[in-house]
């Protein structure tokens, strides 16, 4: 079930999408990485081949709800 959620489940449109995950491919270091972020700026992200895996928790609803870090730091990681 988990394998079968990575999966492309929306061919042929603008994104592709697993079962609750965004999934992007890069042929240029054949890698597929999925992944999924939230409103408050939590991220998850995947990678199934390498089992290796980056979560940021994060609450951008406090003390504001401007996100003006959220972008910066999921650029360092």
């Amino acid at each position: 079930m988990i394998q079968e959620s990575f999966k492309n489940q929306t061919e042929g449109m603008n994104e592709a999408r697993g079962l609750g995950w965004q999934i992007i491919e890069d042929d240029s270091i054949k890698c597929t990485v999925v992944g999924h972020l939230g409103f408050t700026g939590t991220s998850i992200w995947i990678d199934p081949k390498r089992g290796t895996y980056v979560i940021l928790l994060t609450n951008r609803v406090h003390p504001s709800r401007e996100k003006y870090h959220i972008p910066y730091l999921r650029e360092l990681l």
